[in-house]
């Protein structure tokens, strides 16, 4: 029989609560298996960066805080799922990231999976042109009506 490893109390507390999050577990592990085939693909490309990895690795500490948000706003809105709706969105991010990062590696896909994927991103370039659209200059103050 292997010996007992004895983790940290906060580890264990954190292992505790996680059994009780599957979304928020699934969402863990998508993200690591995300950083993982991004490294990958980017040594088989030799495109390895430092400053691309941190930038993505910001975008998921930054998703994780919004995921602690959403941890903390839960118990005030009992009757609405928040922290499973949120862990889902980000879920399906890194599920379509991968599957990314799988095409541009050659990895074979389905048709209607590149399909949809494709479309998905005309969509996000649309929204980031739309986005960066500059908004018209405010209107002039109208003339202040003299007195006569």
């Amino acid at each position: 029989m292997p010996p007992e490893i004895e983790l940290p109390w906060l580890l264990r507390a954190f292992f505790v609560w996680l059994e009780k999050q599957p979304v928020l577990g699934g969402l863990i592990l998508l993200m690591l298996i995300d950083v993982f085939v991004g490294v990958f693909l980017s040594i088989a490309k030799k495109t390895l960066s430092s400053t691309i990895s941190w930038r993505g690795m910001s975008k998921k500490a930054i998703m994780l805080l919004i995921l602690g948000m959403a941890a903390v706003l839960q118990p005030f809105l009992p009757t609405i799922p928040l922290l499973n709706l949120v862990a889902g969105f980000y879920s399906m991010t890194e599920a379509l990231s991968i599957v990314e990062n799988a095409a541009a590696a050659g990895v074979p896909l389905p048709h209607g999976l590149v399909d949809t994927l494709a479309k998905l991103k005309d969509s996000q370039r649309l929204m980031r042109e739309q986005k960066s659209i500059p908004s018209p200059p405010p209107p002039d103050d109208p003339p202040k009506p003299t007195a006569t």
